[in-house]
């Protein structure tokens, strides 16, 4: 089996960004930059982030963004088609809304473990370009429970999908 270079590296600072409307005002976590550092490197080895050929940055202290830095045509849709894969969007929303709910609640450390119980997605519009951007944050906290929002953003900036979930903590 050939092996695939990598198209993105975890080193790269992610673009400035603001939440948009639809995101609101997401809660500020409550770690600092260095264990959320700590984290991403974690969470960029994993092997559906390695798969994807994507990166997570946590450097903002309330959002989490997902980037593909190059689309491949393996993320594109099937039949031929040149828009992203809803597929991987939807992969890509929950790692940001996941990613963002684990953060609050813990479940990264020890035995605590978190994760995406609930994922509801909206596709506005298709995604092309060779590049992706996925902003997400916890909206709301209650004990076990982050409630998050989640967006896509094109090449163009402009939301294209959107995505509502439920992180919970065991």
């Amino acid at each position: 089996m050939p092996t695939i270079e990598p198209a993105v590296r975890a080193e790269e600072p992610a673009p400035a960004a603001e939440a948009s409307r639809f995101l609101g005002d997401p809660l500020p976590f409550l770690i600092d930059a260095a264990e959320r550092r700590a984290f991403q490197l974690l969470f960029n080895q994993l092997p559906a982030m390695i798969h994807l050929e994507a990166r997570i940055d946590v450097s903002d202290d309330r959002l989490v963004s997902v980037f593909i830095d190059r689309m491949r045509p393996f993320h594109r849709g099937g039949m031929g088609g040149e828009a992203v894969n809803g597929g991987v969007l939807s992969s890509l929303l929950d790692c940001a809304l996941g990613a963002a709910g684990v953060l609050h609640l813990g479940g990264w450390k020890g035995d605590r473990r978190s994760g995406t119980v609930e994922l509801s997605v909206q596709m506005l519009r298709q995604v092309h370009g060779s590049r992706v951007l996925v902003r997400g944050g916890v909206v709301k906290k209650a004990a076990q429970f982050a409630f998050g929002r989640a967006e896509v953003i094109d090449e163009a900036g402009r939301v294209c999908t959107t995505a509502t979930g439920i992180v919970v903590s065991a």
